[in-house]
């Protein structure tokens, strides 16, 4: 296993993703894309770039932070009474 102590954090859009999927493959530390990504839940998984990040995460070269929904999303969650 492969342990690192630096990465790099970015807070952008799939489109960016796209855009520096090769720079992202090349670089030298992983990069962490945070509040899933930029994806948009309403647009779902065909959504123009997610495709990008799938290949990046499968790679190794990037990870995604489960953080900040609400930025996925307009809906609020649903509450069970």
């Amino acid at each position: 296993m492969k342990i690192h102590t630096w990465n790099i954090q970015m807070y952008t859009s799939l489109g960016v993703i796209s855009a520096i999927k090769d720079l992202v493959q090349t670089s030298p530390v992983p990069v962490v894309f945070d509040h899933f990504g930029g994806m948009q839940a309403a647009l779902g998984l065909q959504q123009p770039g997610f495709a990008d990040l799938l290949d990046l995460v499968r790679s190794g070269k990037a990870y995604v932070k489960i953080s900040g929904a609400y930025r996925a999303s307009t809906q609020a969650p649903t509450i069970p009474m």
